[in-house]
Formats: structure tokens, C-alpha cells, sequence
């Protein structure tokens, strides 16, 4: 029974670790198409990073809806609600696409940051209570999961992009989240849900021809659609993780979570993070091709690189903060951003520097992911860790969101490297604000 029970944990972690690279792919899209958006759109970097970060603001607000709604309607039904309408949010890109309006790419993007929002609270909530004894360490597979998927994303959305328009590569991830959300339902419910996707696409390449001179009746039918998906699913009882519902009316609010002190430290460290993350994921190519006078493939597949270091770094940093605590693997990766930053800019060969940072952010920045999440847990009461986790969602994508507006203005004015060193500086706020952090372990 025991082995029996570790197969299907590990079954349902093997889900979770695609879910979450389909999360993640969604946003690793946009940066190796950057210049091919920007143009078709005939955007400004400062325009594209204002869209950028109202995107991932929402993403970051939802997340405080996201954990929550996972204990109170079940974790299944709320990571299908994100497979489900943030990968039929993609198709909206066909009419950025065909009327190069870039108020339709910002709702588009929006809508996908909305539904997208609602999965990490759910899933490292769900984590957190499910591994006891590992959850450092499934942290960082579940990381690992996502991150593979994501390793391939820059590169194939760039072959998709420029080859056959940049919406595609939305879409391409769209149907393999619409795929997913499959799985998490079962029986017959399966079933319904397979037929209302292919009436969704059907409808929707029957539309495509449209859409340059219909779009906004082409999107409200579409939104119909949804509406009506939403109560179909609402009334939908299947679920894969029914183990977890009895947990649904003890869910913490998030104003009980705001009053745990010793969080509050670690949601500055947070902000910080975020504040350097959003700006690197968004500009990195587009700084490698216009500051490094890199190739668009090969930025493409330096970016691509980035994310492969941190395959490995995940599972490190999760087994790393099990073993010697999460606060010396937090302010060692937070060194390690750091370095890497540094490297990029102010090491005089370039190619060199662009392997350093490669490497060390790759790693540095992963690794500390499983480690901040697993000490997270520890200092949240099991009963608020959803709405927990929110919080904390929402500091790093909302609130470091706005790096994203911050880097791309700043880079009109004064360039892209001027960008990149007030992202360093945000770094080295973090590594400061590492020091401060409590040490916790999990309880045995």
C-alpha cells in the first residue's frame, strides 16, 4: 500500500510538473519574438514592456484568488480552469495578429496571465501538505517538470514565429494546455470536455478568415463560448485529487496570512526577486541581439540555455535546502545572480560574459526557487498556506512586474545596458535582504 501511494503521488507530481511547464511556456513566448511583435505591432519597447507588466501584475493578483479557490473547490477543477481558458485565450492572438492592434495582443495576453494566475498558490499548497518529509526536494522536481518543457519553448517558438507568424506559437502552446486539461478530469466528463475543445476549434479556424473585418463580434462569440464553459465545468464533479477536498472549508484568508510576521521579510526578499526576474525573462534576447549583436536564433537558443541550466539547479536547490537549510541556499543563489549580472555586462569579452551568466543565472536563479517555496510552507500555518502562497505569487510576478515597464522605459532613453544595471541593482537588494531571512526547517 505504502509503494502503491508513493506510485500515485508521483503520478500526480509527473501532472503538476506539466502543468506547470505549460504555465510557464505561455510567458517564455513573447521574449524571442519580441522584435518580430514589436514590429508587427509597430510598438516601442516601453509600449511592449507597459503591456508586459500589466500582464504579469495580473498574473500576480490572481495568484491571491488562485490559493484559496484550490481549497475550496478542489485543486483539480482550479488547474483545469487554468489549462482550459488560458490556452483558448491564445487564439485571440490570431486577431493581434491580423489587425496589428496592440490593445487586442494586451488582451489576449491578460486573459492568459488571468487563468494562468491561479495555478502556483494551488500547486505548491498542495505540495507543501502531500510530501511531508521531502517537500524541498518536491519542490524541486515539480520545478524540474516545468522547467524542462520550458527549456524548448524559446526555440520552437521562434521557429514557429518566424516561419509562420508570431501568433501560432501562442496557439501552439494553447492546444497543448487545452490537451492537458484533459487529464485532469475523468470518465465521461473527459469526454464532454474533448467534444466542447474541437467545437472551440472548429469554431475558431472557421472565424480566422474573419477576423480582419469582424473581430470584435469574432471575440465576443468566442467569450460566449466561454461563459458557457465555465458554468459546464462549475457543474462538472469529476476530479482526480479528491483527497484534498476535505480540506475546502478550512481554508485561511488571506488577511489572517498578512498578520504572520516572520513572512513579512520574506516577502521583501520576494519583491526583490521579482523585480530582477521579470526584467531579465523579458529582455535578455532582445539585449543579446541589439547590445551583443547576437543572431535572433542564436539569442533565441541563449535564453533557451538559461532555462536547461536550471533543470538540473532545480532538483539541486530543493535537496541542497533539505540538507543544509533554505536560508544558506537562498543567499548563496542570490550571490550567484549577482555574479552573473555583473558578468554580462562589465566582462570585457563578450561571449564569455554571456556563458557566465548563462550558467550562473541559470542555476542561481532556479535553484532558488524550491528552497524560498519549501521555507515559505514552513512558516505558514497548513490551514492559510493557499492563500500564503498567493501573497507571495503576487509580490514576485505583480508587484516585480513593474521592472518590466521600469527596464523597457528606461531603454528607450538611455539603452538597454543602462536597463540591465538597474535590474543588477535589484539583485543586490535581494542578496542584502538574504542575510535577514529566518532559518526554518520542516518538522519531522
Amino acid at each position: 500500500m505504502p509503494l502503491e501511494q508513493s506510485a500515485k503521488k508521483n503520478s500526480y507530481l509527473a501532472l503538476l510538473g506539466a502543468a506547470h511547464s505549460l504555465n510557464h511556456s505561455l510567458f517564455a513566448i513573447t521574449p524571442p519574438l519580441l522584435t518580430i511583435i514589436m514590429t508587427s505591432l509597430s510598438v516601442s519597447k516601453s509600449e511592449i514592456g507597459f503591456v508586459s507588466m500589466a500582464a504579469s501584475l495580473i498574473y500576480g493578483v490572481g495568484a491571491l484568488v488562485g490559493g484559496p479557490l484550490g481549497d475550496r473547490i478542489g485543486e483539480a477543477k482550479t488547474i483545469t480552469l487554468f489549462l482550459a481558458f488560458s490556452g483558448l485565450s491564445t487564439f485571440i492572438m490570431l486577431g493581434a495578429g491580423a489587425t496589428g492592434a496592440i490593445h487586442v495582443f494586451a488582451l489576449a495576453l491578460i486573459l492568459m496571465a488571468a487563468w494562468a494566475s491561479l495555478y502556483h498558490p494551488t500547486a505548491n499548497s498542495l505540495i507543501s501538505k502531500a510530501f511531508k518529509g521531502r517537500v524541498s526536494e518536491a519542490m524541486g522536481l515539480h520545478g524540474v517538470g516545468g522547467t524542462i518543457g520550458v527549456v524548448l519553448t524559446p526555440t520552437i517558438a521562434w521557429f514557429i514565429g518566424a516561419t509562420f507568424g508570431w501568433p501560432w506559437a501562442f496557439i501552439t502552446f494553447g492546444v497543448f494546455c487545452i490537451l492537458l486539461a484533459l487529464f485532469f478530469v475523468t470518465g465521461h466528463a473527459r469526454l464532454r470536455l474533448a467534444a466542447f475543445f474541437l467545437c472551440f476549434l472548429t469554431f475558431s479556424l472557421f472565424y480566422y478568415e474573419l477576423l480582419q473585418y469582424r473581430l470584435s463580434t469574432t471575440i465576443i462569440l468566442v467569450w460566449l463560448l466561454a461563459i458557457c464553459f465555465i458554468l459546464f465545468l462549475w457543474l462538472e464533479k469529476g476530479t482526480n485529487f479528491t483527497h484534498t477536498r476535505q480540506n475546502r472549508n478550512k481554508s485561511g484568508r488571506i488577511i489572517d496570512a498578512l498578520k504572520i510576521r516572520e513572512l513579512w521579510i520574506l516577502l521583501i526578499f520576494n519583491v526583490a526577486i521579482g523585480l530582477f526576474m521579470k526584467g531579465v525573462e523579458l529582455f535578455f534576447p532582445t539585449y543579446l541581439k541589439e547590445n551583443r549583436m547576437i543572431d535572433p536564433m542564436w539569442a533565441s537558443i541563449a535564453y533557451t540555455m538559461v532555462l536547461a541550466a536550471g533543470v538540473p539547479a532545480q532538483w539541486v536547490g530543493g535537496k541542497a535546502a533539505d540538507k543544509a537549510g533554505s536560508k544558506k541556499v537562498l543567499i548563496a543563489t542570490s550571490a550567484g545572480v549577482c555574479i552573473s549580472l555583473v558578468s554580462l555586462l562589465l566582462f570585457p569579452v563578450y561571449i564569455v560574459g554571456i556563458a557566465l551568466f548563462i550558467v550562473l543565472y541559470g542555476v542561481s536563479f532556479y535553484a532558488h526557487q524550491p528552497a524560498l517555496n519549501s521555507l515559505t510552507g514552513f512558516l505558514s500555518p497548513q490551514n492559510q498556506r493557499g492563500a500564503v502562497y498567493g501573497i507571495f505569487f503576487f509580490t514576485s510576478f505583480g508587484i516585480g512586474s513593474l521592472s518590466q515597464f521600469i527596464a523597457g522605459y528606461v531603454a528607450d532613453l538611455y539603452g538597454l545596458d543602462a536597463a540591465f544595471y538597474i535590474l543588477t541593482a535589484f539583485a543586490l537588494a535581494a542578496l542584502l535582504l538574504s542575510f535577514k531571512l529566518p532559518e526554518k526547517r520542516e518538522s519531522k
